[in-house]
């Protein structure tokens, strides 16, 4: 009898939180099979909006630091708190993901949303910032940019990512104020070729 009640009891799928179903994986009628989800289920009171964060600037984030979280959809901002910092690196952008916790009572955060994150540093630094499409990637995942010497050779110079600012780029090292860096064009570029400089664009 009691082996019968609970395949009974069985048949009644439960949710073991209040949530929102965001997808069904079973229709009515056909067996659920032991293992296999037939719903997931989304929890949205708290949500976490993630983030890359360069391997030279990781170690300066801690669990329990203060965020902000800047949804352009919603054109608010919301003050969240760093949960997780990731262990692995992106092997390409040699980032970590780190995982800032959003409280989100009214439900206007939904799942997938853009958000921009800003963690505040404890330390002062400083960094050169420059286009995001002047930097870029090589084989073994070093970030460089292209910089133009005053006679017009051209050399490449690895660089340390520190964040990016919107459409920029932040460089902790690599390279210095008042170098000039090649914006556009880079994959056609090689160590020491000679260019002639046509335009020249300052960035404030």
């Amino acid at each position: 009898v009691s082996m019968a009640q609970r395949n009974l009891d069985d048949t009644a799928l439960k949710a073991p939180d209040d949530g929102i179903v965001a997808r069904r994986n079973i229709e009515p009628g056909v067996t659920a099979a032991p293992g296999l989800p037939a719903f997931t289920l989304v929890q949205t009171r708290t949500v976490l909006a993630t983030a890359p964060v360069p391997e030279t600037q990781v170690a300066r984030i801690r669990i329990g630091q203060p965020a902000r979280v800047i949804v352009a959809a919603l054109e608010r901002e919301f003050p969240g708190t760093v949960r997780t910092i990731g262990a692995i690196a992106d092997p390409l952008s040699r980032t970590y993901p780190v995982e800032v916790a959003v409280e989100n009572p009214q439900g206007c955060l939904r799942v997938g949303m853009v958000a921009e994150v800003h963690v505040r540093r404890d330390d002062p630094a400083t960094a050169v910032v420059v286009p995001r499409e002047a930097v870029r990637v090589d084989d073994t995942g070093t970030p460089c940019v292209y910089t133009v010497t005053p006679d017009g050779k051209v050399r490449r110079k690895n660089v340390e990512v520190a964040g990016f600012l919107g459409e920029m780029t932040a460089l902790a090292a690599g390279v210095a104020e008042g170098d000039m860096v090649v914006t556009s064009g880079t994959p056609m570029l090689a160590d020491g070729m000679t260019v002639r400089v046509v335009d020249r664009v300052s960035a404030e």
